[in-house]
């Protein structure tokens, strides 16, 4: 669950720093999404996550939640 608590304190760190510098994600622009991923990034090397891993892992999350529920 150490990873798990992780990734939640990543997502909590991206939104307080999308908010601190007045910006909102835009899903038509890619440019945002990039500037997402690198700070991301950034925070995960900082604070010893597994970068990668939190995308394999976001990445079985989002097909799930696609997959229609029978």
């Amino acid at each position: 669950m150490k990873n798990a608590q992780r990734i939640q304190t990543a997502r909590y760190a991206l939104a307080s720093s999308l908010w601190a510098r007045g910006e909102a994600p835009r899903p038509a622009d890619d440019f945002t999404v990039i500037d997402l991923l690198t700070d991301l990034r950034h925070y995960c090397v900082r604070h010893g996550i597994d970068y990668r891993q939190c995308l394999t892992l976001a990445e079985v999350e989002f097909t799930r939640q696609a997959s229609p529920v029978v």
